[in-house]
């Protein structure tokens, strides 16, 4: 499974108490790494021309008074905060290139306007940012009470998905049981081919079933063969105590992921993005991006190891 060990929070101007006291108490249970990096006002006007030194000072009395905890308290004394004075995301992509962090958090932003869930940092982060990145909605009840993994198991343009999608899995399996919550894995098949080939055919709805009934087969047979490998890795026992549930959609990608979201209350959506092909800087496939911009969750997002991201820092 992909360890995570140093994480990075992405804090804006006006970040949410709720957000910085979520983060703080992640990576408390987990025994994380945790390094802040915070916006800061540029050029002229309130803020702007206190040093770093003392914004850091103040920032951390700030989170000391926000936690209530003297332990936290104790903790945050000891705690790096990095302060952008420039485009925070884009500072928190070059920081990610030079030290080891292995996952990004940030709160997400909210468009009431387009009453969507990603903003335009956002979309810059999961485009350029090479490590898994958490886009935290601070209303999300915590703990977790219900944990969603979007699977693929076509073979895509970064080749067979089976690692990938086990590796997505595993990370299911590991935050439902650090919340003792619902775990869902979730695969959609469309039938566009199906759709297309019984045109050719004498009979085009027997022909169009047979070819939908095979392909839910080979994602049942693939979801099955998913939940024997996590079985032999966690044991049987772990893996019968989460006990994830197993749906197989028809459908448009998006569309049905978004509406699984929805139907069953996720609190977290974990999922993969892939690069599309030809295009220079983008690494958010189609399904990704149109599902990211309707789920209201928060979202966990894993680009493949084997991704090279075009124009990160190196």
């Amino acid at each position: 499974m992909k360890q995570f060990k140093n994480i990075l929070c992405l804090l804006q101007t006006g970040y949410s108490e709720k957000t910085v006291c979520r983060v703080l108490k992640i990576a408390e249970q987990a025994n994380l790494s945790l390094t802040l990096m915070i916006s800061a006002p540029v050029g002229k006007g309130k803020g702007a021309d206190v040093s770093e030194t003392e914004q850091v000072a103040q920032i951390r009395k700030q989170l000391c008074e926000i936690t209530f905890k003297e332990a936290q308290g104790d903790a945050l004394e000891q705690l790096p905060i990095h302060i952008s004075r420039g485009k925070l995301v884009s500072d928190a992509i070059e920081l990610v290139g030079r030290q080891s962090f292995d996952l990004v958090i940030k709160e997400a932003e909210d468009k009431d306007w387009l009453d969507q869930l990603l903003g335009d940092d956002d979309t810059q982060l999961l485009r350029k940012c090479p490590c898994p990145v958490w886009l935290l909605k601070p209303d999300t009840p915590m703990p977790l009470k219900s944990i969603m993994v979007a699977l693929d198991f076509d073979h895509s343009e970064c080749g067979n998905n089976t690692a990938f999608n086990q590796m997505l899995a595993e990370l299911g399996v590991y935050f439902a049981s650090q919340d003792l919550a619902a775990l869902h894995f979730v695969t959609v098949y469309e039938s566009v081919k199906a759709d297309v080939l019984s045109v050719w055919s004498d009979e085009p709805d027997q022909f169009r079933r047979a070819m939908e009934n095979e392909e839910f087969r080979h994602k049942s047979a693939a979801l099955t063969d998913l939940e024997a490998e996590l079985k032999k890795k966690f044991g049987g026992d772990v893996y019968q105590y989460i006990s994830p549930t197993g749906h197989v959609v028809q459908g448009v990608a998006a569309e049905k992921l978004a509406g699984m979201v929805n139907l069953l209350n996720v609190g977290l959506l974990i999922m993969g993005t892939v690069a599309r092909t030809g295009i220079k800087g983008v690494v958010i496939g189609n399904t990704a991006e149109s599902l990211l911009s309707s789920v209201k969750c928060s979202v966990l997002t894993v680009k493949p190891d084997s991704l090279v991201i075009p124009g990160s820092a190196s």
